[in-house]
Parts: structure tokens; C-alpha cells; sequence
């Protein structure tokens, strides 16, 4: 593994504990995503600092796995099924969006408009996209 990795996964730890400390600074709203960041960018950083030494240490299987992902990476027929996958989550994406641009109309026309709806939708809509991408990928990939 090279260097710029441990460097990037110092550099994570370091936001993590500023964001924690930003947490426990701001006990309001800002808060729980102050907590949020402070975990994601601090167990991020951890697990590219044990990536870095566990590789170092394992230097024959790193390669061996190099390797294979770039196999994997440059494969035409996988390069055509990850194309095909993306371009279905498209087209469903593009169905979606529409469709939810509406119901989020017709909420505010009753006066139910609540913006953390919105939130946990635009979650909930990301979540789904990677996931109908991820499913066809392996359907092609199965079929073809």
C-alpha cells in the first residue's frame, strides 16, 4: 500500500475528532451531525489506517488481489454488464423522480409539507438506485 493511504487515513481521524468535538460543543440540531460525520470520518480513517499495516504485512496477497481487481476492472464483458446496470438504475431513477415530484406537490398543496420526509425519501431513493444497479449488474452478469 502506498503512503497517501495512511496519510488520508490520518487526515480522516483528525476530522473525526474535530467533528466530535464539534458535537460536544453544539448540543443543538447541528449536533447529531456533527456526531454523524465525527463517526463516519473517524471509523473511516481507522479502518484505512488497519488496511495500510494489515496490507504491509501481507504484501504477496495485496498483489495477488491487485491483480484480480484489475482483471475484473478492465473485463469488456463486465465493463458492458456495469454499463447495462447503470443505465437501468437510470431509466428507474427517471421514472421515480417524476412521480415523487408530484406527491411532494400534492403534500404541499395540503399543507403536510415536512422537509425531514424529504430527507428520509432522498436517502431511501439513493439506497434504492445502488441497489437496482447492484441487481441487474448480477442479473447480466448471470445471463450473459
Amino acid at each position: 500500500m502506498e503512503k497517501k493511504n495512511l496519510r488520508i487515513g490520518i487526515v480522516f481521524v483528525v476530522l473525526g475528532v474535530i467533528f466530535l468535538f464539534l458535537c460536544l460543543m453544539n448540543g443543538d440540531k447541528l449536533g447529531s451531525l456533527f456526531a454523524g460525520l465525527a463517526g463516519g470520518f473517524g471509523f473511516g480513517g481507522i479502518s484505512a489506517i488497519y488496511r495500510y499495516f494489515y496490507w504491509n504485512k501481507h504484501k504477496e496477497e495485496y498483489k495477488e488481489k491487485l491483480e484480480i481487481e484489475n482483471i475484473n476492472l478492465h473485463d469488456e464483458r463486465n465493463v458492458m454488464y456495469r454499463d447495462k446496470a447503470g443505465r437501468y438504475a437510470y431509466i428507474v431513477c427517471m421514472i421515480i423522480i417524476p412521480i415523487s415530484a408530484f406527491v411532494f406537490s400534492v403534500l404541499n398543496a395540503l399543507d403536510i409539507y415536512n422537509s425531514l420526509v424529504i430527507i428520509i425519501y432522498l436517502f431511501v431513493l439513493w439506497i434504492v438506485l445502488y441497489v437496482v444497479g447492484v441487481i441487474y449488474y448480477r442479473k447480466l452478469k448471470r445471463n450473459g
